[in-house]
């Protein structure tokens, strides 16, 4: 009876030894793909970091050409009259704003609407294709796609 409990130890501790070993693995599996993930992560903020460089270089050079073609435009302009100074023709008590021209807007239905409509009155796909110069696959499209709404 002895040697059965034995046997069944040894056994159960050598599962035990592998189940350890498994677990073991899959703990360095995991740590390997941890720093894998920290190494992918470094590499793409040092990308975003020249691109952000790039960017800043090239906004850089932009502002002093905007500046060396500013100051040569303002060296050939006429001089203007300051904000201070108001032309006497101009008065803001006699300004008034220009009114809206009141035209009546059209009304156009959608293609679909329209395709709708005629589906709805009884036409036939084949006619509403003929009368809207569209294909018939396009109008059975049209209609079951408005149907799914």
């Amino acid at each position: 009876m002895v040697y059965f409990l034995l046997t069944i130890s040894f056994i159960l501790h050598g599962i035990l030894i592998l189940i350890i070993m498994v677990l073991f693995k899959k703990v360095k599996q995991a740590e390997e793909l941890e720093l894998r993930q920290k190494q992918v992560a470094s590499e793409i903020e040092e990308v975003f970091n020249q691109y952000l460089m790039e960017i800043k270089e090239e906004n850089e050079k932009m502002d002093t050409w905007l500046n060396h073609t500013s100051t040569s435009e303002a060296d050939h302009r006429p001089q203007e009259p300051t904000k201070t100074e108001k032309p006497e023709e101009q008065n803001d008590e006699d300004y008034s704003p220009p009114l809206p021209v009141q035209e009546e807007a059209e009304y156009v239905p959608s293609l679909p609407s329209r395709v709708m409509t005629m589906y709805n009155s009884g036409m036939d796909m084949e006619e509403i294709a003929r009368e809207l110069n569209l294909g018939k696959t396009e109008v059975e499209l049209l209609v079951k796609f408005q149907h799914t709404k």
